[in-house]
């Protein structure tokens, strides 16, 4: 499925002083993993149905740096990427489910994230808030 992302400015900046502090890098981890749960499990309130392998198949993922709501996969359900982004020349309307998902949870993830970097910042010697 083709990336829809939200850039956080001073990102970098936090994992370089995470690192300078000794601080986990896991942490970021964890946080960027409950966000995306919380996306995904709007998404698939919000995913089309019909037989229900495309709802089953959303599933939350993070790395140290971002959240990712996964969709779909090539063997069970290839028309992921379609149904989501549209396919004009098959006459296939989009459905954003995963997108309209991210702005309708926002301010929950976003209140969640930066009360996780303010708590990681009063751990970092120096950082005012």
């Amino acid at each position: 499925m083709s990336n829809a992302a939200v850039t956080v400015t001073g990102a970098r900046e936090l994992r370089k002083s995470m690192k300078k502090a000794e601080l986990s890098l896991k942490d970021m981890t964890a946080i960027h993993k409950h966000i995306a749960t919380v996306v995904a499990t709007e998404a698939k309130r919000r995913a089309p149905v019909r037989t229900g392998a495309l709802r089953k198949s959303v599933r939350p993922a993070a790395t140290q740096t971002a959240a990712i709501v996964r969709v779909g996969n090539n063997k069970r359900v290839p028309y992921a990427m379609p149904i989501h982004w549209g396919w004009p020349s098959r006459n296939v309307k989009k459905n954003p489910f995963v997108s309209h998902a991210a702005q309708a949870t926002e301010p929950i993830w976003t209140k969640y994230y930066l009360q996780e970097v303010d708590k990681i910042l009063s751990k970092i010697e120096g950082t005012t808030l």
